[in-house]
């Protein structure tokens, strides 16, 4: 890194950081730095696998739909599906590094990078779930039709009303998300752009990250009995829900009863992510060492 020994002599005057100080800044915020972007790879990889299947369940809706109404829900929802993992990757792309660049351009592109993360979260709910919401009423009023029997009235109003809450639960995800962690590590780096580009005249110690910045609170690893149980919660929940829209096809209505069955697949798949059951969590340092440690006590 460039420069660095000019940024070391300007953060030094007078009461301000020590060299060891500096040394520390820089080093902790981009190994946090490269934690972040990698928390921000990982959720992308799952919310683009998530849009692909999004897109495949919902694609062939297109040509099997009944009326406009339920087309028109079929092709919102190909479309934010098929469109979701270019607009989390285009918000994830960063400069190529440049060996030459000065700890203060790494702290630029960490401000740009911030911005386009807190922009994404804080606008999901006009690009992302209101129109993954209008897609889902809009193929339930096509699927039953203009004159709806009482149980699919009755059906319908429970699952748009679940759905309403599942996807207000998403957004207080996102938004706690973008409150707590993203817009406090923004105002971090921006305190810390003014400190270099103080120079002589920034005498203060630099500002201290926000907590939670440099280390990261794993998860819980699954037990293996957890896995199990998640495993056969997953299989009875869709079986259940298949049951269940099988026997109202066959003793009430076949509309509904397989709009109720095709939607057991995504209620497998919702739980498959939220469980969690396919990755292997990491162990908090502690206890990595502790084990390390018996390990090499062992004869």
């Amino acid at each position: 890194m460039t420069n660095l020994d000019d940024l070391k002599k300007a953060w030094q005057a007078q009461s301000g950081p020590s060299e060891a100080r500096f040394d520390e800044i820089v080093s902790n915020t981009r190994n946090a730095s490269g934690l972040l972007q990698t928390t921000i790879y990982h959720r992308d990889i799952r919310e683009s696998v998530a849009g692909i299947v999004v897109f495949l369940f919902f694609f062939p809706g297109l040509f099997v739909a009944r009326n406009w109404v339920s087309w028109s829900g079929f092709a919102i929802e190909s479309v934010v599906g098929l469109t979701l993992p270019i607009v989390l990757w285009r918000a994830r792309k960063r400069p190529p590094d440049d060996a030459s660049a000065t700890f203060l351009d790494f702290v630029d592109v960490e401000v740009d990078f911030l911005r386009r993360q807190i922009e994404l979260l804080r606008t999901v709910t006009w690009w992302y779930l209101l129109p993954i919401y209008i897609g889902i009423v809009l193929i339930s009023l096509g699927v039953t039709g203009p004159r709806p029997s009482t149980i699919e009235a009755v059906f319908i109003t429970v699952y748009l009303l679940a759905c309403a809450v599942f996807v207000l639960f998403v957004w207080h995800l996102n938004r706690k998300g973008r409150k707590t962690n993203l817009e406090p590590l923004l105002a971090y780096y921006i305190q810390m752009k003014v400190a270099i580009e103080g120079g002589d005249e920034f005498t203060l110690p630099p500002p201290d990250p926000p907590a939670g910045f440099l280390e990261q609170d794993p998860r819980p690893p699954l037990t293996r009995m957890s896995r199990w149980i998640w495993s056969i919660a997953i299989v009875a929940a869709t079986v259940i829900v298949a049951g269940l829209g099988y026997a109202i096809a066959d003793r009430f209505d076949a509309r509904t009863g397989g709009f109720i069955m095709s939607t057991a697949p995504v209620v497998g798949l919702l739980l498959f992510f939220i469980s969690g059951i396919w990755r292997r969590n990491p162990r908090k340092p502690e206890l990595r060492a502790h084990n390390a440690g018996e390990t090499a006590n062992e004869p």
